[in-house]
């Protein structure tokens, strides 16, 4: 968030201090952008997060390519399920709303979709990588972020490359680790 991006290297010592793993998810600004990070501000963050910890795990697509790992893709619509309190079933926690005459899956569809529900609209629109973002590094980076801003069709805010610009990254790698929902949404493990 704009109010702690600066307090990453802290937040690293205080999890370290209790012998435990630090989570962290990019705000999203879904009802306010009071706290919504600025490009710099979100690079300084993960600037200072990776430089004072070692990285287990980030789904986060855009520092997944900025630190050359393999599989950069938004999590969204395919590790990741949610079903919000409108009983609809979304490819992501932060996904939008789009205009189109396309179903939302309910609650009560999971019965008969299954596992299908991934082949439904939305979902399939979470994957879809944008022609203008196809030869970048960055995918897309994360769709509900795109869809959020009322950007679907374009890169992700965060895309350094989209901006002519270059961001280099010291990390390091952390201990393998099966942790619960490493993968689901963009998140960040250290320790």
């Amino acid at each position: 968030m704009s109010t702690n991006f600066e307090k990453m290297d802290m937040m690293v010592d205080l999890a370290r201090s209790y012998d435990v793993n630090l989570r962290v998810c990019v705000y999203q600004a879904v009802n306010s952008n009071k706290y919504h990070l600025n490009y710099n501000e979100f690079w300084e963050g993960f600037r200072l997060l990776l430089g004072a910890s070692k990285l287990i795990s980030t789904s986060e697509p855009i520092v997944r390519a900025v630190l050359n790992l393999k599989e950069v893709y938004s999590p969204c619509g395919y590790k990741s399920i949610r079903i919000n309190p409108r009983g609809e079933v979304i490819p992501c926690v932060y996904w939008g709303t789009i205009e189109s005459n396309h179903k939302i899956p309910q609650i009560e569809d999971l019965t008969e979709l299954g596992e299908n529900v991934l082949d439904s609209y939305y979902f399939k629109l979470a994957r879809q990588i944008p022609d203008i973002a196809a030869q970048c590094p960055c995918q897309g980076g994360c769709a509900s972020r795109r869809i959020i801003n009322g950007n679907l069709d374009s890169h992700d805010e965060y895309c350094p490359w989209s901006r002519g610009d270059s961001i280099k990254l010291e990390w390091h790698k952390g201990p393998s680790s099966d942790l619960v929902r490493i993968n689901n949404n963009c998140t960040t493990i250290v320790r």
